[in-house]
């Protein structure tokens, strides 16, 4: 009989985790597009750009890098235009790399102070560049870019990667 009561007992609890685990970030919808990063310098570092959908429409885009050769704070920028576009205005600052290798950031608006939205980011004619330092010699150095939204059918882009404004 006590081994029934045990039995019924690890059942529940693995019925338990289970369902915590299918509910793991209720405040996401499930909708993503998952955007590839490339290197774009010596040091080899690539990545992805996930932008997901959270409930009400919002944005959040994660950014999670492989192969980042330095610590400390490198500086991710939303870009208007393709990643070819030379000084192209920044759109929207995202939170910046950190000893994680990745970065987080709900996207509410952008720089010209339009109301972003997941359908609203996915039609942007847009890319995504993380700096090597926030200012000096090495802000010039981008380790990864990518296009996302309505940029990613650009051939051009494919082909240069351009310094920032």
């Amino acid at each position: 009989m006590k081994q029934g009561w045990l039995f019924l007992l690890i059942l529940s609890t693995l019925g338990i985790a289970c369902e915590e685990k299918e509910n793991e970030n209720p405040e996401l919808t499930g909708n993503e597009v998952v955007y590839q990063l490339a290197s774009g310098s010596d040091f080899g570092v690539t990545g992805t750009a996930t932008i997901q959908e959270v409930k009400g429409g919002k944005a959040k885009v994660t950014i999670e890098l492989n192969g980042l050769p330095a610590s400390g704070n490198h500086p991710v920028h939303l870009h208007w235009g393709d990643v070819g576009t030379p000084d192209a205005e920044i759109a929207a600052l995202l939170t910046p790399i950190s000893n994680t290798n990745k970065s987080e950031t709900r996207l509410n608006v952008l720089s010209d102070e339009t109301a972003v939205t997941y359908q609203s980011i996915l039609s942007l004619d847009a890319s995504i560049k993380v700096h090597l330092a926030e200012n000096g010699p090495d802000r010039d150095v981008i380790l990864v870019a990518g296009n996302i939204g309505t940029a990613t059918t650009n051939a051009r882009s494919k082909q240069i990667i351009a310094v920032c404004k």
